[in-house]
């Protein structure tokens, strides 16, 4: 009875899952069929996890500067280009609005091209798993945490989420936001790589980890506005949003208080 009962309730929610799908995307890459990019994310985390820091165990850290230096410039470079094209193509569009925004699926130019340059911009965010790959190769391991191997992970998979059930209307800003958040990040990256040189000039690094945690709480907030102002955005995705920007804000606060206010502290007891 019981293996019935679950077999049903299988059954109801593969069926309301496949009625959510954005009719636009079947067929694309990574839409709607789960392995792929599960696959992607099991490899990426065994690998920076298990396998990578096991074969760096003998071997010396790889120098790597120049190469971390060129890809920092590309992705600022790329998150730059996006921001600008995805905000180009929505609210400079004018059909917008600041405070909510639904999804019709329909098939017009506006939103095919929304949806190719979200495949697209997918592909960026899988590439941006190399800042844990270098971490693995220059023995950095201490780095590799919890909240970065996460953020990493739900990233890329929201990205999957969208392009399957609906990656327009109300998350737009939130991705506009998000590449100018990853053009100052990787910015930082870039001009840090050059040592005590620029130094003095970084004083900015804690206000970077504020800035994140910003954009994180008005994610969560955003993504609320649809349960109480009704514009045709869905439900699920609304969902999780929130519950994908609560966890990741959680995470972020938990690492600014051990890194910034916990040091203080102690300093002030001693």
């Amino acid at each position: 009875m019981s293996s019935v009962f679950d077999k049903g309730v299988l059954v109801n929610a593969s069926e309301a899952l496949a009625r959510a799908r954005d009719p636009r995307t079947v067929g694309w890459l990574y839409s709607g069929n789960p392995v792929p990019i599960h696959v992607i994310l099991g490899l990426y985390v065994y690998f920076v996890k298990y396998k990578g820091p096991e074969w760096m165990r003998d071997r010396k850290p790889y120098e790597l500067k120049s190469v971390i230096r060129l890809y920092n410039v590309v992705m600022v470079v790329l998150n730059f280009a996006f921001m600008v094209f995805f905000f180009s193509n929505t609210y400079l569009q004018g059909n917008y609005s600041w405070l909510c925004t639904g999804i019709d699926f329909k098939v017009t130019p506006q939103s095919m091209t929304l949806l190719a340059g979200c495949w697209w911009y997918l592909h960026v965010r899988m590439a941006e798993f190399m800042d844990t790959v270098f971490f693995v190769l220059r023995k950095k391991n201490s780095q590799v945490s919890a909240l970065h191997v996460i953020h990493h992970c739900i990233v890329v998979w929201n990205g999957w989420i969208g392009l399957t059930f609906g990656a327009e209307g109300q998350v737009m800003i939130c991705i506009c936001i998000n590449c100018l958040v990853h053009v100052i990040m990787y910015s930082y990256y870039f001009l840090s790589s050059f040592g005590p040189a620029l130094q003095p000039f970084l004083w900015w690094k804690r206000y970077l980890t504020q800035l994140q945690i910003g954009q994180l709480a008005f994610f969560a907030f955003y993504a609320v506005v649809p349960v109480l102002y009704e514009c045709g955005y869905p439900k699920l995705l609304t969902c999780i949003g929130f519950a994908q920007a609560t966890l990741v804000l959680t995470l972020f606060c938990n690492f600014y208080f051990h890194a910034y206010n916990r040091p203080r502290r102690c300093m002030k007891n001693e």
